[in-house]
């Protein structure tokens, strides 16, 4: 609401520019901390110290007995569970392997979890200003 009051009044076509740009992230604001975060938990699972009991809810596409002698085993691909409900949709043990596999190959593949945070976030703002 603040930037709607301050676009209105403001002269300076930067000032618009900048407002019509915070006009349109804030709303995705929280969707976009919340995919960064999952993507990040399962960046932890895959590459680094995540613990135990999350480390057995994400399951790369290679390591599932069905997938080994297909070509999306070599993909740095999470297996998703299907789930029965849309609240089963919501927990990590889906949503993270779906956001996951939503990156970019490159960036699924960097290991280094500094590096994957600020290209995740790069990648993330420019979705949504895209």
């Amino acid at each position: 609401m603040v930037t709607v009051v301050i676009c209105r009044k403001a002269t300076d076509t930067r000032v618009n520019i900048f407002c019509q740009i915070l006009a349109y992230i804030i709303p995705h604001v929280q969707n976009l901390n919340d995919v960064c975060m999952v993507c990040m938990m399962v960046h932890r699972c895959l590459y680094g110290d995540a613990l135990s009991y999350l480390l057995d809810l994400i399951k790369s596409s290679a390591d599932a007995t069905v997938r080994a002698g297909l070509r999306s085993a070599a993909s740095s691909t999470v297996a998703v569970p299907r789930t029965m409900s849309s609240l089963g949709d919501r927990s990590f043990a889906a949503a993270g392997p779906r956001a996951w596999n939503r990156l970019p190959p490159p960036l699924r593949r960097v290991h280094s979890v500094a590096a994957f945070k600020r290209q995740l976030k790069t990648f993330l703002f420019d979705c949504a200003l895209n």
